[in-house]
């Protein structure tokens, strides 16, 4: 298919027939429009040869007739379409291309080149780990200002320590200088891992979701888990593995970060990536995945956290 060529919206009426069909004449695709078009024989032949110009569809010759059939699926001219529409809405101009990711919006050179040698760097690790393949490039937006990232986020008023996120497939970043307690690379990294995880299982819970990314993207420090874990303990532990179906500003303020971390600590400490994969797959099926039930895994990721994070905690629990 010319990517530089898009199908109209009537060529979108040819299309659907011809994908419902192996192959399709033109007769029978005039036929089946009937009634719901008002367009000559000569106009349907058109839009064929069109389509055909376009390497979207082609044909054989069976007697006199044609036998028209696609050269791509609906889905791929479906994420063309959509891609499109995203180029608009962010801009086309492309600032810089590496192996897997393409980079638009505010063009600050040493930044984009900052987080294109992290995100490449790390692309294969994180597919690795995850057992995943991503066909497609990943667009990363940098944004001008924290305001435009929220305002594209769809969180106008988000808070002060949102400085990256993601929608529609797209890596969506803060500017260099908004990054003070955490290096904007790692919070790439992690946005890029939770694309993958959510490409994985679009509807992981939340906090496995964040969990994983975080350990994958190394963000968090040992200091850090030890005083918001110490701090947070009693309230955290006592749900932690229910899909927390409150705002993300809550989970972080209740160390929901940290606490997800380490039990994506201890499944590849204690089991391996594999075994992480499979949890964000199927979050509830403990039995096939650990051996245990969900009760006897909670149990014993609460002794792997006591003893590395709260040793002072092991005799009380």
């Amino acid at each position: 298919m010319n990517t530089n060529q898009n199908i109209t919206d009537a060529e979108w009426n040819i299309m659907r027939i011809i994908w419902s069909n192996n192959k399709t004449t033109s007769t029978q695709i005039i036929n089946k429009l009937s009634g719901k078009t008002n367009w000559s024989p000569t106009t349907v032949k058109t839009l064929l040869t069109r389509l055909v110009q376009k390497g979207v569809i082609s044909f054989n010759k069976n007697g006199r007739a044609r036998e028209y059939y696609s050269l791509v699926t609906e889905l791929d001219c479906v994420k063309k379409e959509m891609n499109n529409v995203i180029m608009r809405l962010y801009g086309g101009i492309v600032n810089h291309k590496s192996n897997n990711f393409v980079f638009y919006g505010d063009n600050d050179t040493e930044y984009i080149k900052l987080l294109s040698k992290e995100l490449e760097s790390n692309y294969v690790r994180i597919l690795t780990a995850l057992n995943y393949d991503l066909p497609e490039e990943i667009m990363v937006y940098t944004h001008e200002s924290k305001q435009h990232l929220h305002s594209a986020l769809g969180v106008s008023n988000g808070p002060n320590w949102l400085r990256a996120g993601w929608a529609w497939g797209i890596l969506h970043i803060a500017p260099f200088e908004c990054f003070d307690d955490i290096k904007a690379e790692r919070a790439a990294i992690h946005i890029f891992s939770q694309i993958v995880i959510n490409k994985i299982n679009p509807h992981v819970p939340y906090w496995i979701m964040q969990g994983a990314a975080a350990y994958l993207a190394q963000w968090l420090n040992s200091d850090r888990l030890k005083k918001v874990i110490t701090e947070n303990y009693s309230s955290i532990t006592r749900t932690p593995f229910k899909d927390i179906k409150i705002n993300y500003e809550t989970f972080k303020d209740k160390g929901g970060y940290e606490f997800a971390y380490t039990v994506m600590e201890y499944i590849i400490t204690n089991y391996s990536y594999t075994h992480l994969t499979e949890y964000i797959k199927e979050p509830d099926n403990y039995k096939d995945n650990f051996k245990c039930t969900k009760e006897e895994f909670k149990a014993r990721w609460l002794k792997y956290l006591n003893k590395e994070y709260l040793e002072e905690k092991s005799n009380g629990n």
